[in-house]
């Protein structure tokens, strides 16, 4: 029962493998096509990016299953490096060694994913502030005129004040 249950761990890290470096190859895309602004690239990237997620979400099941397994086995059912550890054979330390190098790419993945995030909020928000100054004249939006009225009723927003 043991080595089955390394054997399956060994076949969900390849596939977990797979799933992580085409994510790393997409991401490299994805930042390319974020410096130089292809807004094609992005489109075709986040769908591309949609169906690897939905292959980690299956994976994420099925680690959810190996580790049921491992509990129903008498194993500890924390993480699939403490069944992997708590099984005695010669391939314990290949596996190990192979989730060590996938936290590695999750970690660089979820590096990665943040930054990604951090340049589209911020360009979301240049873009409503572009989009505010547009409609309203290059004056504040009346919500914002109570705030900053006592403050000398300046108009424009950062990109304006930012030329002066």
């Amino acid at each position: 029962m043991s080595h089955e249950l390394l054997q399956d761990i060994e076949s969900f890290l390849t596939e977990l493998d797979r799933v992580q470096d085409g994510l790393i190859a997409l991401f490299a895309i994805k930042s390319r096509a974020l410096h130089d602004f292809q807004a094609e690239t992005l489109v075709r990237v986040a769908a591309q990016e949609a169906l690897l997620a939905r292959e980690l979400t299956t994976l994420l099941e099925r680690r959810r299953a190996l580790l049921e397994r491992a509990r129903a086995a008498g194993l500890p059912d924390e993480s699939l490096q403490s069944v992997a550890g708590a099984i005695g054979t010669g391939d314990q330390a290949r596996v190990l060694e192979r989730i060590g190098q996938a936290k590695g790419r999750s970690t660089r993945l979820r590096h990665e994913s943040w930054t990604h995030w951090i340049i589209s909020h911020r360009c979301y928000n240049h873009y409503t502030e572009l989009l505010d100054l547009i409609a309203y004249h290059g004056k504040r939006a009346p919500t914002y005129a109570g705030r900053f009225q006592a403050a000398g009723g300046a108009t424009g927003g950062a990109v304006l004040d930012a030329s002066i």
